[in-house]
């Protein structure tokens, strides 16, 4: 059953903008803008980085961090919106069909906080290969939502439509980016040809669901005390779903936002001596 009054509903965020967008922008931020572009107005916002630098991969890393420091605020000369919080149309994940645990939902209008408190551990770049790894720690991300729920937890069986908090603490978590040069309008672009994440780990994750069993408050508690007290295998299950739904998302906004800056002139010294030299 499709929860109806969550379709179209309109988001309590302060900051109504268009999800794509936001994200698109949100992906350049975190493989090009921890890049070196070479933008007289994005240096003075961050660091400038060579490719030939020995200390290439820590330029990179406090370059992005700096990136990370301007999502709540956004960069107006940049044209960068607000980035925390922002809002998803609509997300779906599940256990599987099989097991003890056996849900399905569907997430509306999820409104995420806490990835301007990212902290960028570690990056792993190799320019001339066109690949980028980096790894952060976000100390507490927080989801808010409407929500579909369906299906068992431990014998227990489930239904209802409500708002769901999900509070994730100590989250950590890795994306791989790889890409080929592209040839657009006689410059040379980063094309992203495959683009993973991976969740390292999570100290703990908190769920308070609302309005189960049809306003049941007796079986709702007991629902959530279930679950909390099982986190650590519900967010197993949930784990490779989650996986793939922020890479998918990615990998649509990549291709979207891949000819914004030429790879050229994020990486001039690559180019040296080439028409496309900057």
């Amino acid at each position: 059953m499709v929860c109806e009054r969550c379709r179209g509903r309109r988001t309590n965020s302060p900051y109504p903008m268009d999800f794509e967008r936001m994200a698109a922008i949100c992906f350049l931020a975190l493989v090009v803008s921890f890049l070196q572009v070479a933008d007289a107005k994005l240096s003075d916002y961050t660091d400038i980085c060579r490719t030939k630098d020995p200390n290439l991969n820590d330029c990179l890393r406090k370059s992005a961090q700096k990136m990370f420091g301007y999502m709540k605020t956004g960069i107006k000369e940049l044209k960068m919106p607000i980035m925390d919080p922002y809002v998803a149309p609509e997300l779906e994940m599940g256990t599987g069909a099989d097991g003890p645990m056996s849900l399905k939902f569907t997430l509306f209008n999820a409104t995420h906080t806490g990835f301007s408190k990212s902290k960028v551990k570690k990056v792993e770049a190799n320019p001339a290969k066109y690949s980028f790894d980096y790894t952060l720690f976000i100390p507490k991300f927080e989801v808010v939502a409407d929500y579909d729920i369906l299906g068992k937890l431990i014998m227990m069986p489930v239904h209802g439509q409500g708002v769901v908090n999900t509070t994730l603490y100590d989250l950590e978590t890795k994306w791989k980016v790889r890409g080929e040069p592209e040839e657009f309008e006689g410059k040379t672009y980063f094309k992203t040809t495959k683009l993973e994440q991976e969740i390292l780990g999570v100290k703990k994750v908190v769920f308070n669901f609302g309005n189960l069993f049809n306003g049941n408050k007796e079986m709702s508690d007991m629902f959530n005390k279930l679950v909390n007290d099982n986190w650590e295998e519900l967010f197993k299950q949930l784990k490779s779903s989650m996986e793939k739904n922020s890479a998918g998302l990615m990998m649509k906004l990549a291709k979207k936002s891949q000819h914004v800056v030429p790879y050229s002139e994020v990486f001039p010294d690559l180019f040296e001596g080439t028409p496309e030299a900057y």
